[in-house]
Protein backbone atom coordinates (compact mmCIF):
# COMPACT_ATOMS: atom_id res chain seq x y z
CA UNK A 1 0.00 0.00 0.00
CA UNK A 2 1.42 3.36 -0.98
CA UNK A 3 1.41 6.03 1.63
CA UNK A 4 1.15 9.69 0.71
CA UNK A 5 2.85 12.15 2.96
CA UNK A 6 0.64 15.12 3.80
CA UNK A 7 2.02 18.23 5.38
CA UNK A 8 0.04 19.86 8.11
CA UNK A 9 -0.90 23.51 8.02
CA UNK A 10 1.62 24.11 10.76
CA UNK A 11 4.41 23.01 8.43
CA UNK A 12 3.21 25.25 5.56
CA UNK A 13 5.55 28.12 4.67
CA UNK A 14 4.36 31.65 5.44
CA UNK A 15 2.72 33.64 2.67
CA UNK A 16 5.13 35.22 0.32
CA UNK A 17 5.35 38.99 0.39
CA UNK A 18 6.17 39.08 -3.29
CA UNK A 19 3.51 38.88 -6.03
CA UNK A 20 3.89 37.58 -9.53
CA UNK A 21 3.14 40.28 -12.03
CA UNK A 22 0.80 38.70 -14.56
CA UNK A 23 0.35 40.65 -17.82
CA UNK A 24 -3.13 42.13 -18.29
CA UNK A 25 -3.80 40.20 -21.50
CA UNK A 26 -2.79 36.90 -19.86
CA UNK A 27 -4.98 37.57 -16.85
CA UNK A 28 -8.01 38.34 -19.01
CA UNK A 29 -7.45 35.24 -21.06
CA UNK A 30 -7.36 33.08 -17.94
CA UNK A 31 -10.42 34.86 -16.55
CA UNK A 32 -12.51 34.19 -19.67
CA UNK A 33 -11.32 30.60 -19.75
CA UNK A 34 -12.57 30.28 -16.18
CA UNK A 35 -15.97 31.67 -17.21
CA UNK A 36 -16.18 29.33 -20.19
CA UNK A 37 -15.54 26.34 -17.96
CA UNK A 38 -18.68 27.21 -16.00
CA UNK A 39 -20.71 28.10 -19.13
CA UNK A 40 -20.81 31.70 -18.03
CA UNK A 41 -19.16 33.07 -21.13
CA UNK A 42 -19.71 31.57 -24.57
CA UNK A 43 -18.75 34.28 -27.01
CA UNK A 44 -15.62 33.61 -29.00
CA UNK A 45 -14.59 37.22 -29.11
CA UNK A 46 -13.99 39.41 -26.13
CA UNK A 47 -15.88 42.63 -26.05
CA UNK A 48 -13.12 44.55 -24.31
CA UNK A 49 -11.85 46.30 -27.39
CA UNK A 50 -14.59 45.23 -29.86
CA UNK A 51 -17.95 46.76 -28.93
CA UNK A 52 -21.17 45.43 -30.50
CA UNK A 53 -24.27 47.54 -31.34
CA UNK A 54 -27.24 47.68 -33.71
CA UNK A 55 -26.89 49.54 -36.95
CA UNK A 56 -29.34 52.30 -37.86
CA UNK A 57 -30.98 50.03 -40.43
CA UNK A 58 -31.54 47.32 -37.83
CA UNK A 59 -33.07 49.82 -35.42
CA UNK A 60 -35.43 51.17 -38.10
CA UNK A 61 -36.48 47.67 -39.16
CA UNK A 62 -37.20 46.71 -35.54
CA UNK A 63 -39.24 49.86 -34.94
CA UNK A 64 -41.16 49.24 -38.15
CA UNK A 65 -42.05 45.71 -37.06
CA UNK A 66 -43.17 46.97 -33.64
CA UNK A 67 -45.31 49.63 -35.32
CA UNK A 68 -47.01 47.12 -37.62
CA UNK A 69 -47.75 44.75 -34.72
CA UNK A 70 -49.13 47.64 -32.64
CA UNK A 71 -51.32 48.84 -35.53
CA UNK A 72 -52.80 45.35 -35.87
CA UNK A 73 -53.33 44.57 -32.19
CA UNK A 74 -54.17 47.86 -30.43
CA UNK A 75 -57.47 48.54 -32.30
CA UNK A 76 -58.60 44.99 -31.54
CA UNK A 77 -57.74 45.40 -27.86
CA UNK A 78 -59.58 48.73 -27.68
CA UNK A 79 -62.63 47.25 -29.41
CA UNK A 80 -62.63 44.30 -27.01
CA UNK A 81 -62.45 46.63 -24.03
CA UNK A 82 -65.30 48.82 -25.34
CA UNK A 83 -67.45 45.73 -25.85
CA UNK A 84 -66.87 44.62 -22.26
CA UNK A 85 -67.82 48.11 -21.01
CA UNK A 86 -71.07 48.00 -23.00
CA UNK A 87 -71.94 44.51 -21.76
CA UNK A 88 -71.27 45.26 -18.10
CA UNK A 89 -72.89 48.70 -17.98
CA UNK A 90 -75.96 47.68 -19.96
CA UNK A 91 -76.55 44.65 -17.75
CA UNK A 92 -76.08 46.80 -14.65
CA UNK A 93 -78.43 49.50 -15.97
CA UNK A 94 -81.13 46.96 -16.81
CA UNK A 95 -80.93 45.60 -13.27
CA UNK A 96 -81.15 49.13 -11.79
CA UNK A 97 -84.17 50.05 -13.92
CA UNK A 98 -85.94 46.72 -13.37
CA UNK A 99 -85.55 47.00 -9.59
CA UNK A 100 -86.86 50.58 -9.59
CA UNK A 101 -89.87 49.56 -11.70
CA UNK A 102 -90.62 46.64 -9.39
CA UNK A 103 -90.39 48.81 -6.26
CA UNK A 104 -92.65 51.42 -7.86
CA UNK A 105 -95.16 48.75 -8.81
CA UNK A 106 -95.16 47.33 -5.29
CA UNK A 107 -95.83 50.76 -3.80
CA UNK A 108 -98.24 52.27 -6.32
CA UNK A 109 -99.71 49.26 -8.11
CA UNK A 110 -99.49 48.39 -11.78
CA UNK A 111 -101.50 51.39 -12.95
CA UNK A 112 -98.90 54.04 -12.18
CA UNK A 113 -97.60 53.99 -15.74
CA UNK A 114 -100.95 55.25 -17.04
CA UNK A 115 -101.20 58.34 -14.83
CA UNK A 116 -100.43 60.67 -17.71
CA UNK A 117 -102.34 59.00 -20.53
CA UNK A 118 -104.23 62.22 -21.25
CA UNK A 119 -101.13 64.39 -20.97
CA UNK A 120 -98.85 65.41 -23.81
CA UNK A 121 -95.29 64.23 -24.29
CA UNK A 122 -93.20 66.82 -22.36
CA UNK A 123 -90.05 67.16 -20.27
CA UNK A 124 -92.13 68.44 -17.32
CA UNK A 125 -94.09 65.19 -17.25
CA UNK A 126 -90.90 63.20 -17.69
CA UNK A 127 -89.28 64.87 -14.67
CA UNK A 128 -92.42 64.51 -12.56
CA UNK A 129 -93.08 60.82 -13.30
CA UNK A 130 -89.46 59.74 -12.95
CA UNK A 131 -88.77 61.66 -9.75
CA UNK A 132 -92.01 60.51 -8.13
CA UNK A 133 -91.99 56.83 -9.06
CA UNK A 134 -88.43 55.76 -9.89
CA UNK A 135 -85.84 58.20 -8.50
CA UNK A 136 -86.30 57.06 -4.86
CA UNK A 137 -84.97 53.63 -5.84
CA UNK A 138 -82.06 54.71 -8.06
CA UNK A 139 -78.75 56.21 -6.96
CA UNK A 140 -78.56 59.41 -9.00
CA UNK A 141 -75.34 61.41 -9.19
CA UNK A 142 -76.83 64.51 -10.78
CA UNK A 143 -79.68 65.85 -12.90
CA UNK A 144 -78.64 67.32 -16.24
CA UNK A 145 -79.97 70.78 -17.16
CA UNK A 146 -82.32 70.94 -20.14
CA UNK A 147 -79.72 72.14 -22.66
CA UNK A 148 -77.31 69.33 -21.79
CA UNK A 149 -80.18 66.86 -21.86
CA UNK A 150 -81.08 67.88 -25.40
CA UNK A 151 -77.46 67.28 -26.48
CA UNK A 152 -77.42 63.90 -24.74
CA UNK A 153 -80.57 62.85 -26.59
CA UNK A 154 -78.84 63.14 -29.98
CA UNK A 155 -78.22 59.80 -31.67
CA UNK A 156 -76.15 59.11 -34.77
CA UNK A 157 -76.21 56.37 -37.35
CA UNK A 158 -72.46 56.30 -37.96
CA UNK A 159 -69.27 57.96 -36.78
CA UNK A 160 -69.78 60.80 -39.27
CA UNK A 161 -72.70 62.91 -40.46
CA UNK A 162 -75.41 64.78 -38.62
CA UNK A 163 -77.59 63.50 -35.80
CA UNK A 164 -80.47 61.24 -36.84
CA UNK A 165 -82.60 62.03 -33.85
CA UNK A 166 -82.90 64.28 -30.78
CA UNK A 167 -85.73 65.07 -28.38
CA UNK A 168 -86.08 67.81 -25.75
CA UNK A 169 -88.94 66.08 -23.91
CA UNK A 170 -86.79 63.80 -21.78
CA UNK A 171 -85.37 64.08 -18.27
CA UNK A 172 -81.66 63.25 -18.00
CA UNK A 173 -79.83 61.81 -15.00
CA UNK A 174 -76.28 60.60 -14.31
CA UNK A 175 -76.22 57.22 -12.56
CA UNK A 176 -73.67 55.80 -10.17
CA UNK A 177 -72.59 53.04 -12.59
CA UNK A 178 -71.12 55.57 -15.05
CA UNK A 179 -74.07 55.70 -17.43
CA UNK A 180 -76.65 58.39 -18.09
CA UNK A 181 -80.38 57.77 -18.22
CA UNK A 182 -82.86 59.70 -20.35
CA UNK A 183 -86.43 59.13 -19.24
CA UNK A 184 -89.49 59.89 -21.38
CA UNK A 185 -92.94 59.72 -19.80
CA UNK A 186 -94.85 58.09 -22.64
CA UNK A 187 -97.86 56.27 -21.20
CA UNK A 188 -99.41 55.18 -24.49
CA UNK A 189 -96.39 53.08 -25.44
CA UNK A 190 -94.85 52.64 -22.01
CA UNK A 191 -92.31 54.85 -20.30
CA UNK A 192 -89.02 54.91 -22.19
CA UNK A 193 -85.68 54.45 -20.41
CA UNK A 194 -82.85 55.37 -22.75
CA UNK A 195 -79.44 54.20 -21.47
CA UNK A 196 -76.29 56.06 -22.52
CA UNK A 197 -73.28 53.83 -21.92
CA UNK A 198 -70.70 56.63 -22.03
CA UNK A 199 -72.36 60.05 -21.77
CA UNK A 200 -69.03 61.88 -22.23
CA UNK A 201 -68.84 60.78 -25.86
CA UNK A 202 -69.66 63.51 -28.35
CA UNK A 203 -71.15 61.17 -30.96
CA UNK A 204 -73.39 58.49 -29.52
CA UNK A 205 -74.43 55.72 -31.89
CA UNK A 206 -77.53 53.56 -31.44
CA UNK A 207 -76.53 50.02 -30.54
CA UNK A 208 -73.06 51.02 -29.40
CA UNK A 209 -73.66 53.91 -27.02
CA UNK A 210 -77.49 54.06 -26.74
CA UNK A 211 -79.93 51.30 -25.72
CA UNK A 212 -83.68 51.42 -25.06
CA UNK A 213 -86.06 49.80 -22.57
CA UNK A 214 -89.81 50.36 -22.15
CA UNK A 215 -91.80 49.81 -18.97
CA UNK A 216 -95.19 48.45 -20.06
CA UNK A 217 -98.17 46.80 -18.40
CA UNK A 218 -98.52 43.21 -19.53
CA UNK A 219 -101.07 40.93 -17.87
CA UNK A 220 -101.37 43.31 -14.91
CA UNK A 221 -97.63 43.31 -14.32
CA UNK A 222 -95.03 45.90 -15.31
CA UNK A 223 -92.20 44.48 -17.43
CA UNK A 224 -89.25 45.91 -19.32
CA UNK A 225 -89.28 45.25 -23.04
CA UNK A 226 -87.73 46.46 -26.28
CA UNK A 227 -90.87 45.90 -28.39
CA UNK A 228 -88.62 43.85 -30.69
CA UNK A 229 -88.96 40.57 -28.82
CA UNK A 230 -91.15 38.98 -31.51
CA UNK A 231 -88.75 39.58 -34.40
CA UNK A 232 -86.42 36.96 -35.84
CA UNK A 233 -82.65 37.14 -35.49
CA UNK A 234 -82.23 38.14 -39.14
CA UNK A 235 -84.74 40.94 -38.71
CA UNK A 236 -82.92 42.21 -35.63
CA UNK A 237 -79.62 42.26 -37.49
CA UNK A 238 -81.16 44.10 -40.45
CA UNK A 239 -82.78 46.81 -38.36
CA UNK A 240 -79.92 47.11 -35.87
CA UNK A 241 -77.42 47.94 -38.63
CA UNK A 242 -79.79 50.28 -40.46
CA UNK A 243 -78.71 53.91 -40.84
CA UNK A 244 -82.33 55.01 -40.51
CA UNK A 245 -83.47 56.52 -37.22
CA UNK A 246 -86.63 54.39 -37.17
CA UNK A 247 -86.16 51.45 -39.55
CA UNK A 248 -89.22 49.38 -38.59
CA UNK A 249 -92.69 50.13 -37.24
CA UNK A 250 -91.63 53.54 -35.93
CA UNK A 251 -89.08 52.02 -33.51
CA UNK A 252 -85.56 53.25 -32.95
CA UNK A 253 -82.74 51.04 -34.18
CA UNK A 254 -81.49 51.00 -30.56
CA UNK A 255 -84.50 48.78 -29.72
CA UNK A 256 -83.33 46.03 -32.05
CA UNK A 257 -79.70 46.20 -30.90
CA UNK A 258 -80.82 46.05 -27.27
CA UNK A 259 -82.95 42.98 -28.01
CA UNK A 260 -79.94 41.19 -29.54
CA UNK A 261 -77.93 41.65 -26.34
CA UNK A 262 -80.86 40.63 -24.13
CA UNK A 263 -81.28 37.37 -26.05
CA UNK A 264 -77.57 36.64 -25.82
CA UNK A 265 -77.31 37.01 -22.05
CA UNK A 266 -75.99 40.60 -22.21
CA UNK A 267 -73.07 39.52 -24.37
CA UNK A 268 -72.39 41.04 -27.77
CA UNK A 269 -72.92 38.21 -30.29
CA UNK A 270 -70.42 37.45 -33.05
CA UNK A 271 -72.90 38.53 -35.74
CA UNK A 272 -73.59 41.87 -34.06
CA UNK A 273 -73.82 44.42 -36.90
CA UNK A 274 -72.60 47.54 -35.05
CA UNK A 275 -68.84 47.92 -35.14
CA UNK A 276 -66.69 48.96 -32.19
Amino acid sequence: MKYVYRRSIKDAPPPSSTYVDIPEKTFKGRFYNFLRNFNLYKRKRCCYRNTYAFTLAEVLITLGIIGVVAALTIPALIGKYEKSVVENRLKSSYSIIANAVKFAENEYGNGFEAEYVAESWSKENSHYVFEKYFAPYIKIIKTYPDDECLTLSESYGTSSGSAMYSDYNGACYALANGTALIFFAAPRNGHLFKVLINPSKKRRIDGRDIFNFYAVNKNNSIILTTYANLLTENQLITYCKSTSARPYNGMSRANFCTEMLMRNGWKIPKNYPVKF
